[in-house]
């Protein structure tokens, strides 16, 4: 079980201690208690766990996506009167730039080793940044104890945020959006897709090639107008005008942690009610005043129109 207020002297200087708070003992009569850390691994794989679990030896590594890793090992102990338990040790780190740095460990018995990684592994137990005027601190507490706290000293609080693996964080950028459109999601082309009568229109996402779960986990997307009359797909015959989505320092979209992927998910769905629902709309209600939208230099220029006067010219035959 995890206790109160326990320190571990192995503190760095960047993170000088590391306190448990509040996290209660829960045990029933259905707890698994692992015989040796073999089967301790194999029952872990059978969870939906968080991030990265591997075996080295005798001792398990549990990668969090905050960047805590956790390293788990069991011991057979023989105590003085000549009875024999087992006991686990688990110990915490924080990884900062590749480099591990100690924070604390705890012994849980036999019958808590399984209860304290399920409290971890479903967020009950979360890792904070304490700010004081003697530096900065990561806490181990109990979530309930966190929420208990008063509104004005939680502000010296920080979560440590939950690292996303690449297909978890572009899974709810695609979902939120295509919610967001009501356009349909092409996933063979990456893409959201509306047609309104030969116009189609398109947001196409792209990867970088950098792109790794639980570190770095970047994207970016281009809006793209074209005309199935000019030709079957979309390309440089017939495209009509584009627009990209960049951020406003760099090329990539960072969406990396859940606080990243939500404000890239708001700056997404603004721009995307700015420069692209405003001429779906336009089609949809009135190609007349659709192609007078596009007919302005100021509108032509932010979407780089081209083949307007041949779109201008298939319209009015078709109006004849």
């Amino acid at each position: 079980m995890i206790s109160n207020f326990i320190l571990h002297s192995g503190m760095t200087q960047i993170v000088p201690l590391c306190f448990r708070i509040g996290v209660e003992k829960k045990m029933d009569s259905d707890t698994f208690i692992p015989k040796d850390i073999g089967e301790l691994y194999e029952k872990l794989k059978t969870e939906n766990l968080q991030g990265k679990l591997s075996k080295e030896g005798e001792c398990l590594i549990w990668k969090l996506p905050n960047n805590i890793m956790l390293k788990i090992s069991i011991y057979d102990i023989q105590s003085k009167r000549g009875t024999s338990f087992r006991e686990g040790y688990i110990d915490t780190y924080y990884l900062k730039n590749g480099k591990e740095q100690n924070l604390t460990h705890w012994n849980p018995q036999e019958d808590e080793i399984w209860q304290d990684l399920m409290d971890i592994n479903s967020g009950q137990i979360i890792w904070v940044r304490k700010k004081s005027i003697f530096g900065e601190r990561i806490i181990i507490m109990d979530q309930k104890e966190y929420k208990a706290i008063d509104h004005k000293e939680k502000g010296k609080y920080t979560i440590l945020v939950k690292k996303l693996s690449v297909e978890e964080a572009k899974r709810h950028i695609y979902d939120s959006l295509t919610e967001y459109t009501g356009w349909k999601f092409l996933k063979s082309q990456q893409c959201l897709k509306k047609t309104v009568k030969d116009m189609v229109f398109e947001i196409q996402f792209f990867s970088s090639k950098n792109n790794c779960s639980y570190e770095s986990v970047e994207i970016n997307c281009d809006f793209n107008i074209w005309c199935r009359k000019f030709d079957k797909c979309c390309n440089v015959k017939s495209i009509i005008g584009c627009y990209s989505f960049r951020p406003e320092n760099g090329y990539w979209y960072d969406i990396s942690d859940e606080e990243k992927l939500e404000k890239v998910l708001t700056e997404l769905k603004e721009k995307t009610k700015e420069y692209v629902l405003s001429i779906t709309d336009k089609f949809e209600e009135d190609d007349e005043a659709a192609l007078e939208f596009l007919a302005n230099p100021q509108i032509q220029e932010i979407y780089h129109i081209k083949h307007f006067g041949n779109l201008e010219k298939l319209y009015n035959e078709e109006t004849g």
